[in-house]
């Protein structure tokens, strides 16, 4: 197994290659493609709202898929006034809320409302593709854990009271662990002692008959907790129950468990017969396995393609997909050796040695496009339910067709267990102003219906509501122009560079949300400050906030005071109202940098949750990685928890450090670490690379690190820093 370290390394000196590699999934192009030719025809928060498709693409490009379920709360935080410290999106603690709101730019008025421009679709779609590497990463994670404390199972207070065991026990068939009682699982445990799973049981009873627990609560001497098979096949439920059956853990399993059984059948019914047996070579072959009959398949397997009178000779190639599908069922039938009774010819294998590596490169290869395949008929069911979606009421509502499952897919975003959620507890969280911490939703104390509240635009009432722009799309175009204009006649490496300065500047507009925000945003801000003519002029932050906040329709403004028109363009370029606040637009949903935004952050977040399946600690290094940009305080770093894990291993601060009050914590912090010095890509690099090597060894999960011996007899919390 790679070391965190060296995981690390790999995808993150290569993530322009990973990023196109995932942007070229079938399932990805659909959503982005869907997004593009329909953001643009959305006229309100309604319309958006409505649009499942879109709406659940937004959400997971800025991780709050979680989030589906709430519009009310998302409502809310698309509405918010970004440049108002007391407006709803600011007050909450969680910044993804304020980028997903600077995403949208919905109108006043009802004719000239969009949902979400093009930019905003693209990072949504990025932020639903994180989900499942997220979602990965855990599972992988808490499967090794599962499987190494099974080892240790001596009764049922041993399963009950060890996380891992009971999280991928009872969420393998569905239940939440939380919302469960242990006493109830105590009883079942015990009273299928000595039986064994039958048709007609509940889920929890089957999964008790697989536990080899005595009616006294204790294992038999030298009996293990679950057989070999049984522990498989709880782990495989776990992938599939949790929808984390798109990363490599899960392949990983999947390959194992067929390695281990494909030499053991007596023939091809055997594989129809065989749930996991029979997806696994439906995927090596890309075939459906959601799709394709196990009868059919069977039939395939022992067909004889030389027979003109057989199945596959007379199957039709009348059309390129037939012709497609032909070769691939072909393929499938000369990968296995089975006579035309099914079974396997005297003297032969299943499968030679070179067809049973041909089977399982098929499915490494093709595995993911399955997942997403899955994932993409869920998206398209929410986009479906989404475009009736006028109200809280019509999400909400049971579909007679798809059920509740865009619900289900908004919910599952934000990590929320639709089988223990009740509806009424959604409905107000959705309906909660998560500005106002006295709602509903913020009272409950939980981040996830937070978040969920915030990923969605419902008012109190459970009507759609629109957002806010500090630049529109028309002003961002004049920008690059006039950027461009500056070099005169630009050489061949200068209109190289002017294009890199101009995608640089959309992609930064695309994390501006507040006046503050301009004003700090660095390049940004000299790219357009450059682009008016102000890029050589002494100008300090107070001056520049005075200019952007001038009333240009008040000839006595300060703008005007300056007398040079140079300033007035500029002022008139933003968005920005002389209370400092932004502006609603006037056209347009979306930037075009917000889109790209989208995109990108879509794109990062599927990279992240594929990573994670292996590698926790993959995850949050690439994590960190991606938000060490937005780092401007140690606060924030406390803010997110994710971001503190980093810097709590990195650092090799104790468990018993969060018990101190956040002004120590952020001293103690200060002492150790400049925050400043993550804005330096080799500082920020030895960091996480620091950060890496500590959580193996602390998490024993990098084997023999070399990485480790450099730190050896040294003190290891300050002596890499001190190179900072």
């Amino acid at each position: 197994m790679l070391s965190t370290l060296a995981s690390y390394r790999i995808y993150s000196n290569d993530i322009a290659k990973s990023l196109a590699r995932i942007e070229a999934s079938s399932s990805v192009a659909r959503d982005v493609t869907y997004y593009e030719e329909n953001i643009g025809k959305v006229k309100s928060v309604d319309d958006f709202l409505a649009d499942q498709r879109l709406y659940t693409y937004a959400l997971k490009a800025y991780g709050l898929s979680d989030q589906a379920s709430s519009k009310g709360f998302i409502r809310k935080v698309i509405e918010s006034d970004l440049k108002d410290s007391s407006s709803f999106a600011n007050k909450l603690n969680d910044s993804r809320y304020r980028d997903f709101a600077s995403a949208f730019n919905f109108k006043a008025s009802a004719t000239t409302k969009v949902a979400q421009s093009t930019g905003q679709m693209e990072s949504m779609i990025e932020a639903y593709s994180e989900r499942s590497i997220r979602g990965s990463v855990a599972a992988a994670s808490k499967t090794a854990a599962f499987a190494t404390a099974l080892g240790s199972v001596s009764s049922i207070d041993d399963i009950l009271d060890n996380p891992a065991i009971y999280d991928v026990a009872l969420r393998s068939i569905g239940m939440d662990p939380v919302l469960t009682s242990k006493d109830f699982v105590r009883s079942v445990f015990v009273s299928m002692s000595g039986t064994s799973p039958v048709d007609g049981l509940t889920p929890l009873a089957t999964l008790a008959a697989k536990f080899n627990v005595s009616a006294d609560g204790t294992l038999p001497a030298g009996t293990n907790a679950l057989s070999t098979i049984d522990a498989d096949d709880v782990i495989y439920a776990y992938f599939k129950a949790t929808g984390n059956a798109a990363g490599p853990a899960f392949a990983a399993h999947q390959t194992a468990y067929y390695n281990s059984n494909i030499g053991r059948i007596d023939g091809a019914e055997d594989i129809a017969g065989d749930p996991r047996l029979f997806e696994y070579v439906t995927t090596a072959f890309g075939l459906d396995s959601t799709i394709e009959t196990t009868s059919y398949i069977h039939q395939v397997l022992k067909d004889d393609p030389t027979d003109p009178t057989g199945l596959l000779a007379k199957l039709p190639t009348d059309s390129s997909a037939n012709v497609a599908r032909k070769e691939k069922l072909m393929a499938l039938n000369a990968a296995f050796n089975f006579a035309a009774d099914g079974t396997i010819p005297a003297g032969q294998a299943v499968q030679t040695a070179a067809a049973a590596k041909t089977t399982e490169d098929g499915f490494y290869k093709n595995y993911q496009t399955a997942a997403n395949a899955r994932d993409a008929s869920a998206v398209s069911t929410y986009k479906t339910i989404l475009s009736k979606t006028k109200s809280l009421v019509d999400l909400m509502a049971f579909d007679p067709v798809f059920g509740r499952d865009a619900l289900n897919v908004a919910l599952k975003a934000f990590d929320i267990d639709p089988a223990t959620t009740s509806l009424t507890q959604i409905r107000r969280a959705l309906e909660s102003d998560a500005s106002d911490p006295n709602s509903y939703v913020n009272k409950l104390g939980d981040e996830r219906f937070q978040n969920l509240a915030a990923a969605f635009n419902f008012d109190s009432t459970g009507k759609i509501r629109t957002e806010r722009l500090i630049q529109s799309l028309s002003a961002q175009t004049t920008t690059g122009q006039l950027y461009a204009a500056t070099f005169k006649t630009p050489s061949d490496a200068q209109k190289t560079q002017i294009t890199s300065d101009t995608k640089a500047y959309l992609q930064g507009l695309a994390d501006v949300d507040t006046l503050d925000d301009l004003l700090k945003s660095g390049k940004t801000l000299t790219y357009a400050l450059t682009a008016y003519g102000l890029g050589k002029e002494a100008l300090d932050t107070a001056k520049l906030r005075k200019v952007l906040t001038s009333d240009l329709g008040d000839p006595k403004s300060y703008v005007y005071t300056l007398k040079d028109a140079r300033y007035e363009k500029f002022a008139a370029a933003f968005n920005v109202t002389p209370q400092g606040t932004v502006r609603l637009e006037t056209s347009g949903v979306q930037t075009e940098s917000k889109r790209l935004s989208t995109q990108n952050l879509f794109l990062l977040q599927t990279l992240e949750e594929q990573v994670g399946d292996q590698s926790e600690g993959t995850r949050l290094a690439l994590y960190f990685m991606r938000k060490s940009p937005e780092i401007r305080s140690t606060l924030s770093i406390l803010a997110d928890k994710a971001l503190f894990e980093v810097v709590r291993t990195a650092l090799s601060l104790p468990d018993s450090f969060t018990q101190l009050d956040i002004d120590k914590q952020v001293k103690e912090i200060d002492k150790r670490l400049k925050v400043a010095d993550l804005q330096d890509k080799g500082k920020l690099d030895k960091f996480i690379s620091r950060f890496a090597a500590l959580y193996d060894l602390k998490n024993n999960s990098g084997a023999s690190s070399p990485v480790m011996g450099l730190f050896a007899g040294s003190d290891t919390t300050t002596s890499l820093l001190a190179s900072l």
